[in-house]
């Protein structure tokens, strides 16, 4: 036998060891958190959105030659899910606008201020859906009523849904995972910057959210 197939050998001799101890022994692997559960299982209900699981995110243009990112760290929402059909649910999320975050302070103090978000007097950004159609394929778009500033406008928001989910911490879990959508500031009166070209009117929102629910 070659020094390299000696030196693999004793490598592995004392892991296969520990392993067949383990398995001697009656000793218990970890056992998965979580694991496929089938939609039919799942009763039809209102689930809550794991904010540590989930993304508010959106992207700007910069003086016409570079794009800008930030993200909203406070949120909270409920969503009416039934895992065997998508079409029956809703969705009601509510953003803390002062929780903007685009890792710098100056900035963010700025877009805090009566120029953008006006966090003062206009507080929350809301999202509420009308009606949730399929587009087949697993496809879906969510039809609702965004507002910011005062103002609401409609908006639609495709998404696909993954299968549900046993989680053994949270209970049950589902995610929605959101094609970026684009809508313009200037239409609920966020004006700043976009007639000298300095900021972009468009905005390019990008979410994600992870609903849980207990379990049955």
């Amino acid at each position: 036998m070659n020094r390299a197939l000696i030196a693999a050998a004793s490598l592995a001799a004392p892991a296969a060891f520990g392993l067949s101890q383990v398995m001697d022994r009656g000793i218990a692997l970890p056992e998965p958190i979580y694991a496929e559960a089938p939609a039919a299982d799942m009763a039809p209900g209102e689930w809550t959105i794991d904010s540590v699981h989930s993304m508010v995110g959106f992207e700007v243009g910069h003086m016409g030659a570079s794009r800008v990112g930030g993200r909203f760290n406070e949120y909270s929402g409920k969503v009416v899910v039934d895992p065997a059909s998508i079409t029956g649910g809703s969705v009601n999320i509510t953003i803390k606008a002062a929780s903007v975050d685009t890792a710098n302070g100056a900035r963010d103090n700025h877009l805090r201020s009566d120029d953008f978000f006006g966090v003062e007097s206009h507080p929350n950004i809301t999202f509420t859906s009308s009606s949730v159609e399929s587009k087949g394929e697993g496809r879906y778009v969510a039809k609702g009523s965004l507002t910011m500033l005062g103002q609401s406008k409609a908006v639609e928001i495709p998404f696909n849904a993954s299968a549900p989910v046993a989680d053994a911490r949270a209970g049950r879990r589902m995610g929605f995972n959101c094609e970026p959508i684009v809508i313009k500031r200037s239409d609920f009166g966020m004006n700043y910057g976009v007639a000298n070209g300095a900021i972009s009117d468009e905005v390019t929102i990008r979410l994600s959210a992870a609903v849980t629910a207990p379990a049955n």
